[in-house]
């Protein structure tokens, strides 16, 4: 049976619609914004980023769909330390998501997950978990709006400067604890280049030249920042490092020489210049727990209890 000739969607309608809708975002909402992924490295097997940087934001209205406050699991404490499980619901408005975000960035087409929502009013970061593009569900045959499905961002040490102040404080605010090494001027190659971030470094058998296997190694460990001479920020360490060790990067070729000689040895730091106040709980609760001797927090063995 066919529908009713004299009822139609017109498009003057849907135009009157979609303005209303930007105009209750922008009465109701808030100022966000829309930080995109970039993927320096990708792996193509588990298909995910093994190297990411964030180096932009544009500023966005979004209308807060969770009135009464933040969803999800909220603060947990688990056997790998205590998780924020925070959860946001955001609508935005298509027609300013491509006016805003699609003409500075043309290959990005929609929201997309993985990318980031910097939330200004709780100073606090999202990143979108999934995007529904139906909802509601075709007012006068046309789709209007977004809504993101986000959960807090945990830092993993990816790279973050977008040129936003409040923004980029993610990367000193929220890096975990690193040891910091000294190194001696004796480096191999390091005026072309140096260590990457994220990549390997293991100690090598004796001094410079005897380039000992990955899988020989006594120590291993895991670069946090981009060194800058005479030091190394490590983390994820395994084994011992010692003054005098060669230590070399699986990906750059690296070859440096630690030197506890020089004023520092191993030592560990913030690397937001020791601010605990900013930083959250996991690495104070670890410290006691060694202290107690009762939990093992490491990531070598987080299901063991120690001697208890």
């Amino acid at each position: 049976m066919p529908i009713n000739p004299y009822f139609k969607d017109y498009s003057g309608e849907q135009d009157v619609t979609e303005d209303l809708t930007i105009e209750i975002i922008k009465t109701m909402g808030r100022e966000m914004y829309y930080v995109p992924r970039n993927m320096v490295e990708f792996d193509k097997i588990f298909g995910e980023g093994t190297q990411v940087s964030y180096k932009d934001s544009v500023p966005l209205e979004m209308y807060i769909d969770s009135v009464s406050g933040f969803q999800g699991q909220g603060d947990i404490a688990s056997k790998f330390g205590i998780e924020i499980k925070d959860n946001v619901f955001l609508t935005l408005s298509k027609k300013r998501f491509v006016q805003e975000v699609q003409t500075r960035f043309p290959e990005i087409t929609r929201p997309r997950e993985g990318d980031l929502i910097y939330f200004p009013l709780s100073k606090s970061m999202f990143e979108i978990n999934f995007v529904e593009h139906e909802n509601p569900f075709y007012q006068l045959g046309k789709l209007y709006s977004y809504r993101l499905t986000c959960e807090l961002f945990t830092y993993d040490q990816e790279t973050v400067s977008t040129g936003t102040t409040d923004i980029d404080a993610t990367q000193t605010e929220n890096r975990q604890y690193t040891h910091q090494y000294s190194l001696s001027s004796d480096i191999t190659g390091i005026t072309s280049h140096t260590y990457y971030p994220g990549e390997v470094v293991y100690q090598v058998v004796g001094f410079t030249g005897q380039n000992a296997a990955l899988q020989d190694a006594t120590a291993t460990a895991t670069v946090a920042l981009t060194p800058t001479f005479p030091y190394i920020d490590l983390i994820y360490i395994t084994g011992t490092f010692e003054s005098g060790d060669t230590i070399k990067g699986v990906d750059s070729g690296i070859e440096c020489i630690m030197n506890f000689d020089n004023g520092l040895t191993d030592t560990l730091v913030m690397t937001n210049n020791e601010d605990k106040t900013v930083a959250g709980d996991n690495d104070e609760i670890e410290a006691e727990s060694d202290k107690l001797d009762v939990f093992n927090f490491t990531e070598t063995d987080p299901f063991s209890e120690g001697n208890y």
